[in-house]
């Protein structure tokens, strides 16, 4: 009877087995079903980042350089991402946004190619010639290379309605700029070598990124706009075209195919939502003719 016991307790046992074997083998089935299932779902084409530099540059403007920091940081460290286009539809802004935007493109570690919309002028231009390659439309309004810096002057004004500018400073440079009287020829002298300065690094950087001399950049830099033909004939542009052309350049430096365009944007706010771009209509002439009209800044004002 012992035995006849062993013997039954040996079927279920192997029995159990079976069930448990049963069990885990459809268990692997459903879990390979399902990763086949998202795999299928997945792309795992090769990505480029497409990242917006649009409207006025500057700290806390349409292009705020910290903003497109992050974005180029994010694109950076994404695995699936090869190469980056900078899509460019600006005149220019405040000359330090400008070379801190161009200073990130140019440390990019992934392939960038800067494509130029409408407009990419000025401080703009410097961030276009940071990236390895750069492509623009036949018509694209280019160029502007040099530096501007204005104020208003209402002494004049003050003088019909009998209005006094009475000064206090403790230091003969520390109204520089003020609306209430002229500048003075050693005010204007001091404020011409600080901007002689900026162009000077602006013509630099624009001749080392793009491989031209010095002297032919110096040539170019009397502030001119440059349709995008134009800028290509100068060595500024390498690829007359659209998105089309910045992606085939872009897969060509990366050495990937098929790649997919992945578009990184900062969150609007909804201001900007409800309002759209202020700077649209100042795009046609470039930094050095519209940007006046973009918004009211400090009086004396420097920009690329």
């Amino acid at each position: 009877m012992a035995k006849l016991d062993d013997s039954k307790t040996k079927i279920k046992s192997n029995e159990s087995r079976k069930y448990f074997y049963f069990a885990v083998f459809v268990l692997i089935v459903l879990i390979a079903s399902v990763f086949a299932f998202v795999a299928s779902k997945t792309d795992f084409s090769p990505e480029i980042a497409l990242i917006p530099i649009h409207g006025e540059i500057g700290i806390d403007d349409s292009a705020d350089p910290v903003e497109i920091t992050k974005l180029m940081e994010k694109a950076e460290k994404s695995p699936s991402v090869k190469a980056i286009i900078l899509d460019i539809d600006s005149p220019g802004g405040a000359v330090v946004a400008s070379k801190q935007i161009a200073d990130v493109v140019k440390g990019a570690k992934k392939p960038t190619v800067a494509l130029i919309r409408d407009v990419g002028a000025s401080g703009a231009l410097w961030i276009a010639t940071s990236a390895d390659k750069v492509v623009a439309d036949y018509s694209s309004i280019t160029g502007s290379i040099g530096v501007s810096a204005s104020y208003l002057s209402f002494e004049k004004l003050m003088e019909k309605y009998g209005i006094t500018y009475n000064r206090l400073v403790t230091g003969d440079y520390k109204d520089l700029g003020t609306p209430y009287r002229e500048l003075k020829p050693e005010e204007k002298e001091k404020l011409m070598g600080q901007i002689n300065f900026i162009k000077e690094q602006f013509v630099t950087a624009v001749a080392e990124n793009r491989n031209l001399s010095k002297d032919f950049v110096e040539n170019l830099s009397d502030g001119s706009i440059w349709l995008g033909y134009e800028a290509k004939n100068y060595g500024i542009v390498d690829v007359l075209g659209g998105e089309k052309e910045a992606k085939e350049l872009a897969e060509s430096l990366a050495n990937v195919t098929n790649a997919k365009i992945v578009r990184y944007e900062r969150e609007k706010s909804i201001t900007e939502l409800l309002t759209g771009s202020e700077s649209s209509f100042a795009y046609w002439f470039g930094k050095g003719f519209g940007s006046e009209f973009l918004k009211v800044k400090q009086n004396l004002a420097i920009d690329a």
